[in-house]
């Protein structure tokens, strides 16, 4: 996305109707703060080996790797995670714990998942994410490190179906029949907002009803965007 929008210019003469900005030829990381402070974030998750960490959409991919001098202890409240560390070089010890209170409809199951690594070696390990056969095994509960409570899994809907935290749901009434949906989806909003700058997100789900496998039912998501207020120019193209 980064790479993307890197060089980006609006069109001759296009001035934001809000702020009255435009870009020319973009830089994001010194346009917006955060990307850098992401960026940051991202490049200290990693393993004494250099491998990204294993949370949230991430893998511990033998590429790119950057193995960090020290172990330190470390606290990322807002993304739900923390682990103790200590040692230098080869003899570094790492032991995470990951309790974010959910992705807002986008959960993983793996809340109060433990890692440990030390040794040289992940000794509690954890998969992560993966688009391979092996899937099904890692969005479970039971792949992770964590407590399993009479064999059910971690609720990953939400405490209310689709939604939860501050996010805001339309829901239909069961279908009656099959529904067919076909061609691009669109969301319109009309919104206002003091905030300097605000994500959106729009997510069409499909709501499946508990089953014996699912209590809490299952929502699979259909399609899903994101666009930043400020850039919405440019998502429209």
């Amino acid at each position: 996305m980064l790479e993307a929008l890197a060089g980006y210019s609006d069109p001759p003469g296009y001035l934001d109707p809000e702020d009255g900005r435009r870009f020319v030829c973009l830089d994001p990381v010194r346009e917006f703060t955060d990307v850098e402070r992401c960026t940051r974030v991202l490049e200290s998750f990693r393993y004494p080996d250099g491998r990204l960490i294993p949370v949230h959409d991430s893998w511990a991919r033998y590429e790119d790797l950057k193995p960090p001098d020290r172990s330190r202890s470390a606290l990322f409240a807002g993304m739900g995670h923390a682990w103790l560390g200590l040692g230098e070089k080869k003899c570094q010890t790492q032991a995470h714990l990951h309790f974010s209170e959910g992705g807002h409809g986008h959960d993983h199951a793996d809340l109060l998942n433990l890692i440990l690594y030390a040794c040289g070696e992940e000794l509690l390990s954890d998969m992560g994410y993966t688009h391979t056969r092996y899937r099904p095994w890692t969005v479970s509960t039971l792949a992770h490190n964590t407590v399993v409570i009479d064999e059910q899994e971690q609720s990953a809907s939400g405490n209310n179906g689709a939604s939860r935290g501050r996010l805001l749901a339309f829901e239909t009434a069961p279908l009656d029949r099959d529904l067919e949906v076909s061609g691009p989806v669109v969301v319109r909003l009309w919104i206002s907002s003091s905030a300097v700058d605000t994500d959106f997100t729009g997510k069409l789900i499909d709501q499946y009803p508990p089953t014996p496998d699912y209590p809490e039912g299952y929502a699979m998501n259909v399609a899903d965007g994101i666009v930043r207020a400020r850039l919405r120019a440019f998502a429209k193209r």
